[in-house]
């Protein structure tokens, strides 16, 4: 969590990551399993909790190769479009920085 405000450097105020092993939830077809993404849809409910008692105005979240490179990435993306509270964008990533 950053403070950031237009024309000023953003100052850190938290940081909050989890370690979710999201390749161990992928099928023999790459497909990421239910279970797999039910963990992933628990934490960003959790992380929208913390963000709305914080009072920020925005959440940005990143998702790992596990999801993104996944064969039904639209597919997980879809279940947290169709839950209101858990509303997300998404922006296309051609590759991670070296």
């Amino acid at each position: 969590m950053v403070d950031a405000r237009r024309g000023g450097h953003p100052t850190p105020m938290s940081d909050s990551k989890s370690t979710m092993k999201l390749v161990e939830y992928l099928d023999k077809d790459n497909n990421l399993s239910q279970k797999g993404i039910d963990k992933l849809t628990g934490y960003i409910a959790e992380s929208k909790e913390f963000v709305e008692q914080m009072k920020c105005e925005e959440m940005i979240s990143f998702a790992t190769s596990a999801v993104r490179d996944a064969a039904n990435s639209d597919e997980v993306l879809a279940t947290w479009r169709r839950k209101p509270a858990l509303s997300c964008r998404s922006s296309p990533v051609k590759t991670r920085p070296a």
